[in-house]
């Protein structure tokens, strides 16, 4: 009976492990680097040609929502989301007309702008979707 008792739990707690680690890689650490300074630095450049005009120049809004702080039209989204929505409904009036590596780099870079720290590894369109990190 003792060792039935020590295997249940032991299987238990071998399941409670599993299950912590599952769910710790479902959603990345809020700090971890998802981009590069250079990828940020190049989405400034193509958010300031094809995002500004409606965003607003500091992402502050302008015709449409701001993309940076409390009060942004991402707060809240993971990065996943917000790659998807970009991608596929942006820019307005022509969505869906740049790379997907210019919306990775518009990404970063509004990342960048909401206090996301630069890393080694650039975001692409696969890690961007799979990411649940917040922006």
């Amino acid at each position: 009976m003792y060792k039935s008792l020590v295997v249940v739990l032991g299987s238990a707690a071998l399941l409670a492990g599993a299950s912590v680690r599952a769910s710790q890689a479902e959603t990345e650490p809020s700090g971890a680097a998802l981009f590069t300074s250079a990828q940020a630095a190049a989405g400034g450049k193509t958010y300031a040609a094809s995002c500004s005009k409606c965003h607003g120049a500091n992402l502050e809004g302008v015709s449409a929502p701001a993309l940076r702080g409390a009060g942004s039209g991402l707060a809240g989204t993971s990065v996943g989301d917000a790659f998807t929505f970009i991608s596929t409904q942006m820019p307005a009036g022509n969505p869906g007309s740049l790379s997907n590596t210019e919306y990775a780099n518009v990404v970063a870079y509004i990342l960048s702008r909401n206090g996301h720290a630069a890393g080694p590894t650039s975001l692409t369109a696969v890690s961007a979707k799979a990411s649940k990190v917040k922006v």
